[in-house]
């Protein structure tokens, strides 16, 4: 499910790596897996600018890299291990082709709810949760 304002969630899958750790030496390998990311897209200067890169940051999760690829303006977000992601896609995508309200409803809601947030800032509901409330309304 695409707007205009979405971005592009990408999870690197590393099996055997322990769970995640704040301030740990497996911290450390996340950063570095993702620090060569980094080093990739400035090995080429021509790539290197159509990206812009924010730092690494720690999330709830583990790790993650952001970067604006700059011709087509849209964010792509590189995690490690976050596997649910890849499952909430795929149900998203079954949902949608079981009903085809879905997928029209859900996109007003998305823009509903940042409307309505705009003022705040932050929505008290990301959009996940907006789409599983959706799916329960439309099972009734």
């Amino acid at each position: 499910m695409r707007s205009n304002n979405s971005d592009l969630d990408l999870s690197l899958v590393i099996y055997n790596l322990p769970k995640f750790e704040k301030n740990s030496e497996k911290s450390d390998f996340y950063d570095g897996v993702l620090m060569q990311i980094y080093y990739q897209i400035d090995k080429d200067r021509k790539t290197a600018e159509m990206f812009h890169k924010d730092p690494v940051i720690t999330a709830a999760f583990g790790k993650q890299l952001s970067v604006r690829y700059i011709p087509f303006e849209v964010t792509i977000e590189v995690f490690i291990n976050k596997i649910v992601d890849p499952y909430n896609t795929w149900l998203l995508q079954t949902y949608a082709l079981i009903d085809e309200r879905f997928l029209k409803l859900a996109l007003v809601l998305k823009y509903w709810n940042k409307e309505v947030n705009k003022s705040r800032g932050k929505s008290k509901l990301n959009s996940y949760s907006m789409i599983l409330m959706l799916i329960a309304y439309l099972q009734h």
